[in-house]
């Protein structure tokens, strides 16, 4: 399944689509969520989420495939 994967930082944000097993995204979704908590505690620190391209935006989609050759 294709996946959105998106990693935010305090002025900008890079998106990338990837395909993934059930099993690499859940590793994801995991490391995400470890992550964003330690984020919202102190300040300007990057965040990380994922979603399957299904739920993604038409914004999102354009930003994850900008100059990218598939």
């Amino acid at each position: 399944m294709r996946y959105l994967i998106t990693a935010r930082g305090c002025d900008d944000s890079t998106r990338s689509i990837v395909e993934l097993t059930d099993e690499q995204a859940e590793g994801i979704r995991l490391a995400s969520v470890a992550n964003n908590v330690r984020a919202e505690s102190s300040g300007c620190k990057p965040t990380l989420s994922i979603k399957p391209e299904s739920e993604a935006n038409t914004f999102e989609i354009e930003d994850a495939t900008e100059g990218a050759s598939e």
